[in-house]
């Protein structure tokens, strides 16, 4: 076995301590004799002593595949990546003395199969997530390795050499002159999670907001639910906008919040659920009158507007639909899930199990377009579901079922919830589909309400999806337009109430958001000038 480092040490080196890692599989090792040795070596004053007692350290280990262009310049542990799925590993390492080398022969989870038993060439990178109980592991004051180059054989003895050298440094978050952000405690969320809980949140002023001249004085408010990972580019491109005088003939003339939809537990996407607390409610009762407060926002629903894409687009839905009397306008793009019975390619209420269809044939998980009509699929969705279980095998791992679990199962306080699958093999568990998640599930309950909530989806809610929608999001979108029809037909709705559901036959999860904006920027544009909310 050869290495090669590929990134060198930082600054700031305190002592050395040497953690020796050996033979990672989900199985604990048998003993054998060519066990494959790690050592991971810890050069960082933070991580000095013993974790607090109420810390849960873990030690996180990617592999992409060396060789591979796209992959080259990245580091691995800000994998998972979905377009080339790749070894992921893990262990516990609270507790430990730092004094002493730390062995072991088996991690606590690894995919797809021990590392002692990969074969090829590898980058190869280490974190120490120092409190997996929050966040994820590339959350700021993680520690991170020197990346390595090694050529893994399974029928040798490998030895691999790191170094836990450099925190991961956290983001400056976006600022401007119209840019406010606003952080306030919510007495809602303390009381049920019994901690510091609270709202965050960016608002973006428009021209003219501070312009003493100005003609309006109370603005409408476009609130903003992005996906996971993009809040600040959603930020910094609305305070760009907003600060060009040509925009105002281009985007709506319209306080933009865009709210911050994940929490130290995850992405939380604005439901009332068991683990993340009453995250809707707050939202409506405490932080919208105290936005009505502290800026001139006008206090009528027409005047609010809610928009998001992907989990956003989910959230934008699942708040216009629960709280009507709040919100008089929803955009949704590339809404994910809407429809357990067509969540991706799989029915969660008929099909047996996440990794396989009826035929036995693998169920795809993510793909890209690679011609007008063809397709190639990227990631299944048992690849997915191991890189998750290889990084975080109680249900933190930050990755999109995880997310669901914590969303849509009931739990504990502060714990995780039930999984809706058996890691193993795969297998659905109904009754979890049925008692915890189908309570989500946009599109029951649209159909269970639909003298309640057809008029308010029909009037109000413009959704668009990709036909080509990377986790094919396009049959869970074609099933709510045939729902909405077969109850405007039964309202007697003549379609010309505002809201649809648009299908684009060459859009995929992405660049349905450029292809669509133009459009829907018009439309909020007419939307809030109906009401008087437009200059």
């Amino acid at each position: 076995m050869k290495t090669a480092e590929t990134r060198k040490s930082g600054p700031g080196m305190a002592r050395w301590t040497t953690l020796v890692v050996g033979s990672l599989a989900m199985v604990v090792s048998t003993g054998s004799a060519r066990a494959d040795t790690w050592v991971v070596s810890l050069q960082h004053d933070r991580a000095d002593g013993d974790a607090p007692p109420t810390r849960q350290r873990r030690l996180v280990l990617m592999l992409v595949p060396a060789g591979v262009p796209e992959l080259e310049e990245v580091r691995p542990i800000e994998g998972p990546y979905l377009d080339s799925p790749h070894p992921v590993a893990s262990i516990p390492v609270s507790g430990h003395d730092w004094s002493e080398p730390l062995q072991f022969h088996a991690a606590e989870s690894s995919w797809p199969t021990p590392l002692d038993q990969l074969d090829g060439r590898y980058r190869v990178q280490a974190v120490m997530d120092m409190d997996s109980r929050h966040g994820t592991h590339l959350d700021p004051g993680n520690i991170m390795s020197n990346i390595v180059e090694v050529e893994l054989s399974a029928d040798g003895h490998d030895r691999v050499e790191l170094s836990l050298q450099e925190e991961i440094p956290g983001t400056a978050r976006p600022e401007g002159v119209n840019i406010t952000w606003i952080e306030r405690p919510s007495p809602m969320l303390q009381s049920h999670l019994g901690h510091e809980a609270g709202h965050r949140a960016a608002v973006v002023l428009p021209m003219g907001y501070d312009d003493v001249r100005h003609p309006r004085r109370f603005w409408p408010t476009i609130y903003v639910v992005p996906a996971a990972g993009r809040r600040d580019a959603i930020i910094e491109g609305l305070a760009r906008l907003n600060l060009q005088a040509e925009s105002v003939h281009v985007i709506p003339g319209a306080v933009w919040v865009i709210l911050d939809p994940e929490s130290t537990q995850g992405y939380h996407g604005f439901a009332d659920t068991g683990m993340h607390g009453p995250r809707a409610t707050a939202l409506v009762e405490e932080l919208i009158p105290w936005l009505h407060q502290r800026f001139r926002l006008v206090d009528q629903v027409d005047a609010r507007i809610v928009t998001g894409h992907s989990g956003g687009g989910w959230s934008a839905l699942w708040l216009q639909m629960n709280h009507p009397d709040v919100f008089g306008a929803c955009f949704s793009s590339a809404p994910h899930p809407i429809d357990f019975s067509a969540l991706g390619t799989i029915d969660l209420y008929e099909d047996e199990s996440l990794f396989v269809d009826g035929t036995g044939k693998e169920n795809p998980r993510y793909r890209m377009p690679v011609g007008p009509l063809r397709d190639r699929v990227l990631m299944t969705t048992r690849e997915e579901l191991g890189m998750q279980h290889g990084l975080s095998p109680g249900g933190r791992s930050g990755m999109q079922w995880d997310t669901w679990t914590n969303m849509f199962s009931r739990t504990g306080l502060g714990r995780t919830g039930r999984p809706v699958f058996d890691q193993d093999t795969g297998l659905i568990d109904r009754d979890v589909v049925l008692e915890d998640w189908s309570r989500y599930d946009i599109v029951k309950l649209l159909d269970r309400n639909r003298d309640e909530l057809g008029p308010i989806m029909l009037q109000r809610a413009r959704i668009v999806a990709g036909e080509r929608d990377s986790f094919y999001g396009q049959k869970a979108a074609g099933n709510l337009a045939e729902l909405l029809g077969e109850i405007g037909a039964e309202l007697e709705s003549d379609g010309s109430s505002g809201g649809y559901v648009l299908l684009d036959p060459e859009a995929d999860h992405e660049d349905i958001v450029p292809r669509i904006l133009p459009r829907w920027h018009t439309e909020m544009r007419k939307h809030l000038a109906e009401g008087g909310h437009q200059d």
